[in-house]
């Protein structure tokens, strides 16, 4: 079950489809006005972090498939705790 402040943030920002929105102030009425963020994307790990000679090209790919997977907008597919404990990047297996 979430927490208050969970489910607080959740109906300020998300709608049913969990279209997420911004609320910004518009610059011309000086309203506060909710606006959807269409282009949200998550970020390519791979284009973002780079291996340096002599590191371990297996290590560096497990570090960047637990940043993707603990970094999912969706609570339902992100790893959980434990699952991110047992994740290779910090077993080391």
């Amino acid at each position: 079950m979430l927490a208050v402040e969970q489910r607080a943030f959740i109906y300020q920002h998300l709608d049913h489809d969990l279209n997420f929105y911004a609320t910004e102030e518009d610059t011309v009425s000086r309203k506060m006005m909710k606006r959807m963020m269409v282009n949200v994307k998550p970020k390519d790990f791979d284009s973002i972090i780079k291996g340096y000679p002599g590191e371990d090209p297996k290590m560096l790919a497990h570090f960047k498939d637990l940043l993707g997977k603990i970094f999912i907008f969706d609570p339902e597919k992100r790893l959980t705790v434990k699952q991110a404990l047992a994740h290779p990047f910090i077993t080391g297996k």
